[in-house]
């Protein structure tokens, strides 16, 4: 049966459907009225106050640090208006002129109402997110932003019954892959044809290894940021193609609490808790905890896979200008074994729907996966349009598990039958037998992480710059044994499994082998460091009907194994222009650059992978920016590129360039309330 699940009662319908994609050219105004919001008591931040121009549509909700943003308004006489239960409600007249924008800060008075029963009707946009979270540190909506950027909601992960990014996260954006492999544990996502390794980005940072981590799962993302392009703006070392980041739920200072549960096809249970409240009198002092539990089965006879995230935050409010968060995720994953494919001599049809290569006496796969966050904000200048920002993340990733593959002499029908292992079933064939090889693949990685960065406005003159300064740094290590752990024949035309009472001799002693520390048998090890500086400046000429923006990169990469170090600057150049209201187009020209490990057959070393991205496209937000469309061309080259060596498939050999060019389209958003579309 298919997966289900107990919510809210909430209608709504999701669909693809092809759209044409249309736009004016003409030029428009862009006046922006922007301001904060604090209580007059504490001094403190005000969220989800609501703000509009009495007498229009134009209206949003403040954000955690009590900011609000209309944007697009033309020129006229307005009354700016705030709203807030428990608050009294203040208005501002204001005439606005051509070519101008606005700053207008409130401070709201808190008021003791007695009120009659009132029903409330509302709707919230559970798809469309119109800027990106504070950790892609753009600092501005994504309409004008030089570059792809979509965003996946919590909503729309909960409404598709998506439980992790490996989960059909691809089907909301255009030009993403996750190809199945290893259980489904990793997040390995291709974006644009380039895959972007084991995990992008979680809250901003850098946390990819060598292996691992494990595939964030649903229960505590806010939300999934899809970047096309290189993310030199970030952080270092991203793909050509792109990355994600994953932004992980954080107390929000609104007392509330949820659990879900879910049954599905192939014994599926899963159960979640979301508690969010406030743990001071004075509300400086938030807290969240996040809590899910699963147990799957698979299609695939004795696959499994149990699973346990535990995440609790807290965030403190020092004042209405300084925060510090903490975070921290713990992940549990009990499977069978990474790899489990189906083989035949005859293909797939000659073998049951249930065939697996997994049987439950070579053990199971047990991973342990810790992170730990934190942040801290602090606002400052005359309309605190400057924000520093500093973070720092520790991971420590641990597998002790199996891999499962084909081994030689698999579907030989020259093999004598005397030969074939006694535990096979009487007069089975040669010819149908598969040697299954079983491998150790434990893992211990450990990364640390940092950032600071400085983002705001300043004017000169007629032109607004938005500035963009960061450093980040991170050190990555890793110890690995894939040593042989023996193999397990198996008569594909008659499976047995649970036959054995005891492991044959052909499989190794896995606790005699796991006895040694793993830092001291890994045949496999690796320690990598890096630091970045990262310059940015947005020009907005034209009222900020055009943006230009100016930025370099400088990367230090230290792979201390190999004693190789490198150093590299890359530019990136973008142009965006508003054309007409709630419409932009954009040119971006930006770079990558990702180091690799390893040697060619003669003990060289491989030079680092560059990427040159193009790339052009047009946005346009519809409905009151209830719906968004994007469409997008790019042209991809990389060059030192890995690829086999045909001279010996044990190595590997550098190709001269690969190129990936395409075009892209997304729709997202409300078209009515409680009719939502997804297309790509």
């Amino acid at each position: 049966m298919p997966a289900s699940s107990t919510s809210l009662p909430v209608s709504r319908l999701s669909f693809t459907l092809p759209l044409l994609f249309a736009t004016s050219l003409a030029w428009a105004q862009n006046i922006v009225i922007q301001g904060h919001i604090t209580s007059s008591t504490t001094g403190k931040p005000v969220a989800g106050a609501s703000v509009g121009l009495r007498g229009t549509t134009a209206g949003t909700d403040t954000d955690a640090n009590g900011d609000y943003r209309l944007p697009n308004v033309v020129p006229g006489r307005y009354t700016l208006g705030v709203r807030l239960m428990g608050y009294a409600t203040q208005e501002h007249r204001l005439e606005v002129a051509a070519d101008q924008s606005y700053t207008q800060n409130f401070a709201l008075t808190e008021t003791q109402q007695d009120l009659n029963e009132v029903t409330v009707t509302g709707s919230h946009n559970r798809y469309r997110r119109p800027n990106p979270s504070n950790s892609l540190r753009l600092g501005e909506p994504l309409l004008e932003a030089p570059q792809n950027v979509q965003v996946v909601t919590s909503q729309l992960l909960a409404d598709q019954q998506i439980f992790t990014p490996v989960e059909g996260i691809s089907r909301n954006v255009s030009g993403v892959v996750t190809p199945g492999h290893w259980n489904n544990v990793y997040a390995r996502i291709t974006i644009r044809g380039f895959n972007t390794g084991f995990g992008s980005l979680r809250n901003g940072l850098s946390i990819g290894n060598y292996f691992g981590p494990l595939a964030e799962d649903a229960s505590f993302i806010e939300r999934v940021e899809f970047v096309k392009g290189p993310g030199g703006f970030l952080v270092s070392n991203t793909e050509a193609g792109g990355f994600y980041n994953v932004v992980l739920k954080a107390p929000t200072g609104v007392s509330r609490k949820s659990v879900g549960f879910t049954l599905g096809s192939f014994g599926q249970y899963r159960a979640t808790a979301d508690i969010d409240g406030k743990l001071s009198r004075d509300n400086k002092l938030h807290y969240r905890l996040n809590v899910m539990g699963q147990s799957l089965d698979s299609y695939q006879g004795f696959d499994f896979n149990r699973k346990v995230a535990l995440a609790p935050s807290l965030r403190y409010q020092f004042d209405d200008k300084t925060t510090a968060t903490v975070q921290y995720v713990y992940q549990y994953s009990n499977f069978g074994t990474a790899g489990n494919y189906v083989f035949s001599p005859d293909g797939y049809r000659s073998v049951g729907q249930d065939f697996s290569l997994y049987d439950p006496i070579m053990g199971s796969s047990r991973v342990n996966d810790h992170s730990l966050f934190g942040n801290v904000e602090h606002r400052f200048g005359s309309n605190d349009n400057w924000k520093i920002t500093g973070q720092v993340a520790y991971l420590r990733y641990a597998m002790r598990g199996l891999s499962n593959w084909i081994g030689a002499g698999s579907f030989n029908p020259n093999v004598s039958p005397a030969t074939l292992p006694s535990y096979l079933p009487a007069n089975t064939q040669p010819q149908n037998v598969l040697n299954r090889t079983i491998s150790l693949y434990d893992v211990d990685n450990y990364t640390l992480a940092g950032q600071a960065f400085l983002n705001g406005t300043v004017e000169t003159g007629p032109v607004q710059h938005r500035i963009i300064v960061g450093l980040d740094v991170s050190d990555k290590s890793y110890a690995a044994d894939f040593g042989a752990g023996g193999f397990l024949a198996l008569d594909v035309t008659r499976p047995s499994y649970y036959t054995l009472a005891t492991p044959p001799a052909t499989l190794v002693d896995l606790e005699a082998v796991r006895a040694v520390d793993l830092d001291r048998r890994g045949p496999y090890k690796g320690f990598t460091k890096y630091a970045g500086v990262y310059v940015q400046d947005e020009l907005g000429l034209f009222a900020n009907r055009l943006r230009l923006t100016l930025a370099a990169r400088y990367s230090n990469n230290n792979n201390v194994q190999a004693r190789l170090k490198k150093d590299v600057v890359t530019p990136r150049f973008g142009l965006s222009a508003t054309v007409a209201p709630n419409t932009a187009v954009y040119a971006l020209y930006d770079q990558s650059f990702v180091p690799q490990t390893g040697q060619d057959r003669n003990g060289n070393f491989f030079d680092p992978q560059r990427g040159r991205n193009l790339e052009a496209g047009i946005k346009r937000d519809w409905l009151e920016g209830r719906f968004s469309t994007t469409l997008t061309a790019f042209n991809i080259t990389k060059t030192n590129v890995l690829t086999a060596d045909p001279a010996d498939n044990r190595f590997s050999v550098q190709t001269g360039e690969v190129r990936s060019r395409g075009i892209e389209a997304d729709f997202t958003g409300e078209l009515v309330t409680g009719l939502n579309l997804v297309v790509n």
